[in-house]
């Protein structure tokens, strides 16, 4: 790459920046419209940038967080709607951050964050594909051989995998169902053997563990059904 493209990268780069900093302190000031004008110019460049180098994750890295901001701007100004392909983008990116390689612990828990706001935006098949996502990602980084990383990263999970369980229980999705509540499982094992004190982890292990049963008989109550037909 010659130095003259090199230093058109570069500054493109800083004025994405630049944009971007400037729009997360008008939104730190409550000036949303501007915020949202900045943080919008920014994004446009970093695009620019993943474009002309999509092999250069680095691109990715930047612009993932400001789709978060734009995103949270526009449900302040009550427009949902408008901020739904920022959630959407802001999956995508993450999605491709995480998994490119397999991406470190850190890049995989923000990708699960990513699709639970997704989820929680979406409604209907978006939803449980986004609740889906997410839940797979929590399953993967619970059950890596590196236990502390993963112990670490699930401790606070148990109430966002029970609420995925949940949403696929309400939509007759038992299988779904009967992953999460046995994920929401291992997570409160997992917890109770970092505090055995705390007997309510085992309690909820236990729930988890009973719904989990529930769900897997319903399954076979649907499959039993469906053949019947």
């Amino acid at each position: 790459m010659s130095p003259e493209i090199i230093f058109a990268l570069r500054l493109k780069s800083n004025l994405a920046s630049t944009c971007a900093h400037w729009g997360l302190l008008e939104r730190k000031a409550g000036n949303l419209p501007l915020a949202l004008s900045k943080l919008q110019q920014g994004i446009a460049l970093d695009e620019e940038l993943a474009r002309d180098e999509p092999g250069n994750q680095q691109w990715q890295d930047y612009v993932a967080p400001n789709y978060y901001f734009i995103s949270d701007i526009l449900e302040h100004l009550n427009r949902p709607q408008d901020a739904l392909p920022y959630y959407q983008k802001s999956f995508d990116v993450r999605r491709a951050l995480a998994f490119r390689g397999l991406g470190p612990p850190k890049a995989q828990k923000e990708f699960a964050e990513a699709a639970k706001l997704l989820g929680d935006h979406s409604t209907g098949l978006a939803q449980i594909d986004a609740y889906r996502a997410a839940m797979q990602t929590w399953k993967r980084l619970i059950e890596d051989e590196d236990k502390v990383v993963s112990a670490r990263l699930a401790a606070e999970q148990f109430d966002v995998i029970l609420g995925f369980a949940r949403v696929f229980r309400a939509e007759k999705d038992w299988p779904d169902a009967q992953t999460a509540y046995r994920l929401a499982q291992k997570v409160a094992d997992m917890n109770h053997d970092k505090d055995p004190l705390d007997t309510s982890w085992r309690d909820q292990a236990k729930a988890a563990d009973r719904a989990s049963l529930e769900a897997k008989n319903a399954a076979k109550a649907a499959l039993t059904d469906a053949k019947a037909r």
